[in-house]
């Protein structure tokens, strides 16, 4: 029997609901799941101040308990907009049933994208922004009505997805700004080879301004980064210490690659669940290299636009993501949700398009 695409949409809500039911019950009243129970409870409402989003998750959070009178409830709120989001992009993306069918199965075998996008939780809000921000981006690129009014809101709702990623995610704004006018100004950059570079060196040198500005505080940051993290976490790697950014930049190499992945292979026997996240993150790696693979698979005639903007996109994601999962497996778990959804999505889409011209 043939599986349509409507029946992997149910099923990856009725996976986001389960998890988060046993989540709940199995650890919500006796551990701690990330930051949830405090948003949830309105714990950080007293810092009063729009630009904390540990302020906004907190008035979002306890409004939601309020309202329903259960903390298990609050989160229903960002689960469903959080899936709603999926459907848009898919629906907008209009992408062959193998492609639709790669990335729900993916999202449906990834308790960690389950979790921590059904609960409410600034993964839960990056992944609905991120998803709405494709659609719209589809949408706006393959829209052929001529009504100013229609294109002008479409505009507006694609600047704000996007403002709240870079709000969100402070640490991915120059690569969210990258896709956005590599992708919006498209046909300037396609085929303009000097306009590509231009741009790549007009982000390098801002990201060298910044380095050269504010070197000494990323100096104290680094040397203290191991601090964040629980000394007495159960995924804490106690070995993993920086002093300073020469240390960061001297494991990024092999860094990123375990702060991508999570549970290494040394770390399999330390927790029941590690080899389940191991699956879990080689699945996502297949994801991404099928979809590279059928993006390029028209070589030598490939565009150079896609391979920058893949290129990019993806070692600046995980880049930016060394510092958070590199010395704890479980947060590189959890903060890996806010960019690979986005980015498999990102290169599932862009590379059919490149595909079918």
């Amino acid at each position: 029997m043939k599986i349509r695409i409507n029946e992997l949409l149910v099923l990856l809500l009725f996976a986001k609901i389960l998890v988060l039911i046993a989540v709940w019950i199995g650890m919500g009243d006796s551990t701690q799941i990330g930051d949830t129970q405090d948003y949830i409870s309105g714990k950080y409402i007293y810092r009063n101040d729009l630009l904390s989003t540990a302020y906004i998750m907190s008035v979002t959070g306890y409004f939601f308990n309020s309202i329903t009178g259960s903390a298990l409830v609050s989160n229903i709120p960002l689960l469903i907009v959080s899936y709603i989001a999926v459907v848009y992009f898919l629906k907008k993306a209009s992408m062959p049933f193998k492609y639709n069918a790669i990335i729900l199965t993916l999202l449906c075998l990834s308790p960690n994208y389950l979790l921590w996008t059904s609960l409410h939780s600034k993964e839960a809000v990056f992944n609905t922004a991120a998803f709405f921000y494709l659609g719209l981006l589809v949408s706006t690129q393959n829209s052929t009505d001529i009504r100013n009014s229609l294109k002008i809101i479409k505009s507006v709702l694609l600047l704000a997805c996007l403002l709240i990623m870079c709000f969100f995610k402070v640490a991915y704004t120059p690569i969210l700004l990258f896709i956005h006018f590599m992708i919006l100004y498209k046909k300037y950059f396609k085929n303009n080879m000097i306009l590509i570079l231009i741009m790549l060196s007009f982000f390098l040198f801002l990201i060298l301004i910044a380095l050269k500005m504010y070197i000494s505080e990323l100096d104290s940051i680094f040397s203290v980064m191991h601090l964040h993290f629980s000394g007495d976490g159960d995924n804490t790697r106690l070995d993993h210490k920086w002093n300073g950014l020469a240390d960061m930049l001297s494991d990024l190499p092999i860094g990123v690659v375990v702060s991508f992945w999570g549970p290494t292979i040394s770390e399999l026997s330390d927790k029941f669940y590690s080899p389940i996240f191991f699956i879990e993150s080689f699945l996502w790696l297949c994801a991404l290299i099928y979809f590279l693979s059928t993006s390029f698979n028209r070589f030598p005639k490939i565009s150079l636009w896609l391979i920058i903007l893949f290129a990019i996109s993806i070692v600046g994601f995980i880049v930016v993501h060394y510092p958070f999962g590199y010395f704890n497996s479980g947060s590189a778990l959890r903060y890996r949700q806010n960019f690979a959804p986005f980015l498999i999505s990102l290169v599932a889409y862009f590379g059919y398009q490149s595909k079918k011209k």
